[in-house]
C-alpha cells in the first residue's frame, strides 16, 4: 500500500527544496505508526470480504 502525503505550496516546494531532516523525522515518527495500523485494518477487512 502506497501514501501520499501533500503539503501546500510555497517558494520553497516550487524552487524544489526537499524538507529539512527535522520536518522528514517528525512526520515519518507521526504518520508511519498510524499508516501502518491503518494498512492493517483494511487488510483485515479485505481478508473478512474474500470469505
Amino acid at each position: 500500500m502506497r501514501f501520499m502525503i501533500i503539503r501546500r505550496a510555497d517558494k520553497d516546494t516550487e524552487a524544489g527544496v526537499l524538507p529539512d531532516e527535522k520536518l522528514l523525522a517528525a512526520m515519518g515518527a507521526e504518520f508511519t505508526p498510524e499508516l501502518r495500523e491503518q494498512e492493517a485494518r483494511i487488510r483485515e477487512q479485505a481478508a473478512t470480504n474474500l470469505r
